[in-house]
């Protein structure tokens, strides 16, 4: 794990903020998507 240039380890660390990001986004989606449903189940009735 030593023998790692600065460089590649600021690659990884931009990949796991990155991922971080995209799960992030993923949760709130959901939650958009989850509050947009439930008014349109109210309003089937």
């Amino acid at each position: 794990m030593g023998d790692k240039s600065p460089k590649d380890k600021q690659k990884g660390q931009k990949q796991k903020t990155d991922d971080a990001a995209k799960s992030a986004q993923k949760v709130q989606a959901d939650k958009d998507a989850k509050a947009k449903a439930v008014p349109a189940a109210k309003t089937k009735k």
